[in-house]
């Protein structure tokens, strides 16, 4: 069968010669695909606007025999028009596909991943609170973290396995396993300047036990928050061996 169709989020594209372009999608079907989209950035190209970062649309691909698959045909389902109009979602979306961009193998699907991400977009559009969109993206991180196997051990030292308990000192590891090192094992490591307050560890633990819904909840103050954020993109950063560009539009 030459063609196969499929319902996917643009999370990334590449200008190529000749005005077309590679586009990266993230597919419910298949995961993170990539498709030559020819001719799309010609002037009356409704193919392009379709294509565009952040829209969810259906699409038809032809299976050719060179390195990617053509794009043949786009149906927009949803351009998230409310979402492109608040500049700081703008930027937790893109931070949000870029993280799914580094870490997605393409042609590998991970189960509930895809409809939790339109969740997530559809969620981002309807609140209205800048601190609130912040809870939205550090969830975000720590259910990556989870799909992809990096789940944090926050309940014990990663080096002892003794419980983390309320009042200790504690510091960040960002090694084999993604967690804290109690006050025990600070002889042996480098940072001992980065200590992490209980209400950190108390917000994260939250957000790992809890649904979409209940993360707003919270009342946290700013700096708490960019803490967390910056804290945990740490992490993001240390297993991907890569920096997430996005960050930087966000702190």
């Amino acid at each position: 069968m030459r063609y196969q169709k499929f319902t996917g989020l643009i999370i990334a594209s590449n200008q190529l010669k000749e005005a077309s372009k590679l586009v990266t999608i993230f597919t419910r079907e298949k995961g993170k695909v990539k498709v030559v989209a020819k001719g799309v950035n010609k002037t009356l190209s409704r193919k392009g606007y379709n294509l565009d970062s952040l829209n969810l649309i259906e699409f038809s691909v032809y299976l050719s025999n060179s390195e990617f698959n053509l794009i043949t045909e786009t149906n927009l389902i949803n351009s998230f028009d409310l979402l492109k109009k608040d500049f700081l979602k703008i930027k937790i979306s893109y931070y949000i596909f870029e993280l799914l961009n580094k870490f997605l193998i393409e042609d590998v699907v991970i189960p509930n991943l895809f409809n939790e991400v339109i969740d997530y977009l559809f969620t981002l559009t309807k609140i209205d609170e800048d601190d609130k969109k912040i809870y939205l993206l550090i969830y975000v991180q720590l259910r990556m973290l989870d799909h992809f196997g990096y789940l944090p051990q926050l309940d014990d030292c990663v080096i002892c396995s003794e419980g983390l308990n309320e009042n200790t000192e504690r510091i960040v590891s960002s090694e084999e396993i993604l967690g804290y090192v109690c006050n025990k094992h600070f002889d042996i490591i480098s940072n001992k300047d980065n200590l992490i307050e209980d209400k950190i560890l108390k917000v994260q633990k939250y957000l790992q036990k809890s649904t979409l819904i209940n993360i707003f909840q919270l009342n946290l103050d700013k700096m708490l928050i960019m803490k967390i954020f910056s804290l945990q993109n740490e992490w993001i950063e240390s297993i991907l061996e890569k920096k997430i560009k996005s960050f930087n539009l966000l702190v």
